[in-house]
């Protein structure tokens, strides 16, 4: 049976960008995300852990990720959530040219059409 955790809404950039809190938890998911993939030994616990992802083929025989090691994996994983940390705060502050509104940065999951 799943556990339910109270949790709170806390703004990040008002109106625009907010994160979950957890009651009992002294950061929010935003926080905890960027400082995780800027991590370098929470990195290389996780995609050893998960080192069958990493050297997934497709149907076509091919590597899904190039055969990327672990520590370049780490490497580029540190590198783009710099970037994109970066990226989604501009846009919430409205300075990037690229993107108006956080949810053009993003593709959906789903279509939604």
């Amino acid at each position: 049976m799943t556990k339910y955790r109270k949790f709170k809404l806390v703004c990040l950039i008002p109106d625009v960008l907010y994160s979950v809190k957890y009651e009992g938890e002294s950061k929010n998911e935003f926080q905890k995300l960027f400082n995780n993939w800027g991590d370098p030994l929470w990195l290389y616990k996780f995609f050893s852990q998960n080192l069958d992802d990493l050297n997934r083929i497709d149907d076509q025989n091919r590597k899904i990720w190039g055969g990327i090691s672990v520590a370049n994996a780490v490497r580029n994983t540190r590198i783009q959530a710099k970037d994109m940390m970066k990226t989604i705060l501009a846009i919430a502050n409205g300075q990037n040219d690229d993107f108006k509104i956080l949810s053009d940065y993003f593709k959906p999951l789903v279509d939604g059409d």
